[in-house]
């Protein structure tokens, strides 16, 4: 009877015999140094002899940029949560130090996080700073149509140097992403292309 009980009360009370342990004490038995009485313990070098990482510059330059896509906007007075982007040409900065030509929204690739509450209404202002047309589709959510982003079905065409105001209140929540439906496949692979939390 009494192995009855001991058997599946073993587990908890070598797991409770642990737990109660200091994690600084060794848990096995000691072992005595083999080294003899007169030898010195290693020691580690001084901070200031560490070596230079090589990728620090290039680390941090990435950490600034994910910081800068993350805009701090907040809804105003009414409410509603307002963005601007602008479509335009720019150089970005490769790992390598070369430059790479591409089309982007407010400079950088992909496009700024815009970030707005279930029920609550956005505002982007789409400002066209490209050689050619452009809209934004709001891809997988549920907008007006006029709000759409198709040029020749739901808007005209933002022609270079024009602007357009996208104005909708999501009706799901979810990760979404933006892009043009003007030349599509082109505007996308130069870089048009961002995301919306909801």
């Amino acid at each position: 009877m009494r192995r009855a009980f001991i058997y599946p009360a073993l587990p908890l009370v070598l797991l409770a015999s642990g737990c109660g342990r200091d994690a600084s004490q060794p848990s096995g038995p000691r072992l005595e140094s083999s080294l003899p009485a007169h030898a010195e313990e290693p020691q580690e070098a001084p901070p200031s002899q560490e070596p230079e990482d090589p990728h620090r510059a290039r680390r941090d330059a990435f950490e600034a940029a994910l910081l800068r896509a993350y805009p701090r906007d907040a809804p105003t007075a009414d409410g509603v949560v307002r963005y601007e982007l602008t479509a335009a040409p720019t150089d970005v900065p490769q790992l390598d130090g070369q430059a790479l030509a591409v089309w982007a929204y407010n400079g950088q690739v992909p496009g700024p996080v815009l970030r707005v509450r279930l029920g609550q209404e956005i505002e982007v202002q789409l400002h066209n700073g490209l050689p050619q047309p452009t809209s934004i589709h709001w891809h997988g959510v549920r907008v007006p149509n006029a709000m759409d982003g198709v040029p020749g079905v739901t808007q005209d065409p933002v022609p270079p140097g024009g602007d357009f105001t996208y104005r909708f209140t999501p009706k799901d929540a979810g990760t979404f992403w933006f892009h043009p439906h003007i030349r599509t496949s082109e505007q996308v692979e130069r870089g048009l292309y961002g995301v919306l939390v909801v």
